[in-house]
């Protein structure tokens, strides 16, 4: 069955600009019983400040203070879940908030379900044209590398059960969390289907990603470590 609740994560840092329209919005548009728990790495624009003053019942912000990290953040958050059902997604508009029903439609026969840009349906607009390239280059590395029939790798755009992360856990610190988690559920047996949106550029705020050459290589690197490993752990 398609869950009837799902806990939305939100990981945040310096998304004040952002982050009101995309709680409202996932409120507005997911036909579920929602809880949304945004994870603040203790942002300098007061990101968690705007989420409390919300004041919404369904919607609570946790402030993480001393503590930093995509990976860390989105755990904190499914940690904190009340319901089976998570979904985790960027903060910066990027990510369509009415594809959520999607992918939870997805979990009635998959384990997880991935929101892809590269797939039929699916398009990467990306910050850059160079951003967008790099980012679909890797992907094609890392699925040849690894043999594992998924083409949006570093999706970061993902809903599954509580019981899947449990029981793997996230790594690393940054995006290639993703593909770490998603290798090691294909190879546990977790069914994992892809479920098409188009990713848009980042309206308002700076963008956490690498968007040049040199951001890519230089954060590129941590991707390629976890490839080169789960690789050679196979072997």
């Amino acid at each position: 069955m398609t869950p009837k609740s799902v806990t939305i994560v939100l990981p945040t840092y310096n998304e004040r600009e952002n982050i009101r329209e995309l709680v409202l919005g996932i409120l507005g548009s997911v036909r579920a019983e929602v809880e949304v728990i945004v994870v603040d790495d203790d942002s300098e624009d007061l990101t968690w400040k705007v989420v409390e003053e919300m004041d919404l019942p369904s919607v609570r912000a946790i402030r993480r203070v001393g503590e930093k990290g995509l990976t860390s953040a989105i755990m904190r958050g499914i940690t904190e879940s009340r319901f089976d059902a998570v979904v985790w997604m960027d903060a910066d508009l990027s990510m369509p908030p009415g594809k959520i029903n999607d992918l939870l439609s997805t979990l009635e026969s998959h384990d997880i379900a991935v929101g892809s840009r590269y797939v039929s349906g699916g398009r990467d607009l990306g910050d850059t044209r160079t951003a967008a390239f790099m980012s679909r280059l890797l992907g094609l590395i890392t699925k040849t590398a690894l043999n594992i029939p998924v083409n949006d790798l570093n999706s970061g755009f993902i809903a599954t059960r509580k019981k899947v992360v449990a029981e793997l856990g996230l790594r690393g610190d940054y995006g290639e969390y993703c593909l770490d988690f998603l290798y090691r559920s294909y190879k546990k047996g977790y069914r994992i289907a892809e479920v098409p949106y188009v990713c848009v550029p980042r309206a308002r705020g700076e963008s956490k990603t690498a968007t040049s050459l040199f951001g890519f290589f230089f954060r590129g690197r941590k991707y390629i470590y976890s490839i080169l490993k789960l690789r050679l752990a196979r072997t």
